[in-house]
Order: C-alpha cells, then sequence, then structure tokens
C-alpha cells in the first residue's frame, strides 16, 4: 500500500452549535503522535500587542500540555527550526474562513506527526492577554492552549467544557479539562494509559 503524508487543517472557529457532550478525539482515529518531543518556534508579535506578553502567553500555552499528569511529552523552545511554528497572520487563508481564531496545520505519516504550523488569525481576530478580557477580545493564551492540542494529534472533542472542544476564543480555554487531559496521556502517557481509551471516553466522528 502506499503510505501518503497527510497535510490536515483544524480551525477553532467563533460558532455555536448544540452536539451531545462525548469525550476526545484524536486526529487518525489512533495513536498518531510525535515519535520524539517537538521543539517549537514563535514566529512573530501580534501587532496588537507591544509588552511581549503575546510570547509568554505562547509559552504558557504549551506549558499546559507539558504539565500533564501521567504524560511525558515536553516542549523546547528554539528560535528557528521548530518542529511546531506558532504565529499571528495579518493575511488570512481565505479557505479557512474568516470566523476561525486560529488554525493548526500538521503533517504526519505512518503514524508519526513529523510537523505542524499554528497560525492565529490577526486580520479578522484582536488579541489580548489580559485577564480583564470581556470577550470582545481572542485570548492569545487560550486559543493557543486549544491550537497545540491539534499540533500534539487531538481533534475537537465533544465534551462542551473540554479546551478541545470546536468554539470559543476566551479566558476558560486557559484550564485543560480533564477530557482534554485524558487525551494528552492517551497519546503520550509514561504508563499504562498510553493507547487505552478510560472510562467516559469514547472515539466520536468529527462534526
Amino acid at each position: 500500500s502506499i503510505m501518503r503524508h497527510l497535510f490536515i487543517m483544524t480551525a477553532l472557529a467563533v460558532v455555536f452549535h448544540t452536539v451531545p457532550a462525548s469525550a476526545f478525539v484524536t486526529l487518525d482515529r489512533d495513536a498518531t503522535a510525535w515519535q520524539r518531543n517537538p521543539s517549537y518556534e514563535i514566529q512573530n508579535s501580534s501587532p496588537n500587542i507591544r509588552d511581549g506578553s503575546d510570547a509568554l502567553a505562547i509559552r504558557a500555552a504549551f506549558r499546559s500540555w507539558q504539565n500533564v499528569a501521567g504524560s511525558d511529552l515536553s516542549f523546547t523552545e528554539v528560535q528557528t527550526g521548530g518542529d511546531i511554528t506558532v504565529g499571528f497572520a495579518t493575511t488570512w487563508p481565505r479557505d479557512v474562513g474568516s470566523s476561525a481564531a486560529g488554525v493548526t496545520y500538521t503533517r504526519r505519516s505512518r503514524g508519526v506527526i513529523t510537523s505542524a504550523e499554528v497560525l492565529l488569525n490577526n486580520q479578522h481576530f484582536t488579541w489580548s492577554t489580559s485577564l480583564d478580557n470581556n470577550g470582545e477580545q481572542a485570548d492569545v493564551q487560550g486559543v493557543t492552549v486549544h491550537e497545540v492540542g491539534h499540533a500534539i494529534g487531538l481533534d475537537h472533542s465533544f465534551e462542551r467544557r473540554a479546551v478541545m472542544y470546536w468554539a470559543g476564543v476566551g479566558l476558560d480555554l486557559r484550564a485543560l479539562h480533564a477530557d482534554d487531559q485524558r487525551g494528552a496521556v492517551f497519546l503520550y502517557g509514561n504508563g499504562a494509559g498510553r493507547g487505552l481509551f478510560q472510562p467516559e471516553r469514547q472515539a466520536v466522528r468529527v462534526c
């Protein structure tokens, strides 16, 4: 059989729809993941943020996934050549749609993620790192937490409280839900939980 490199796009949209609560889903409905701990690169800053706090927020987003108990996943920040790149796009891809605050492209082959590109929509969204954000601006840390979830192999969850649910741009996305953590352990667990679905989880199709 011919193994193809898959180049997949997953967007976080500001839309609202009622779906049944379920559980985490992986991009390929299996344990496709990074074979080694990836590096990441912050490519630029948002023109909305002048004090450098956007970079701090992006680093905090990676730490959220790195700090999941029972997971071996970790990241190293590099200046160039990162396995995962994160950048603000002032010209947004038309095929993604203006309602998407972020999009993640992942390249995968034979069960292994080999690269990921995270873009944050700075054409149609204004960005903030403030805890006083009233929801009118997209939260850098929260949206990046969601997009990094895609970069490590998770798709959209049907658990409405999960960071990996498919709608939202606010502060609530900063804190991983138990469903998100189970997804990380499924892919990167350092014990018996790796590659096993735990109670309260099931694979579901993506909307």
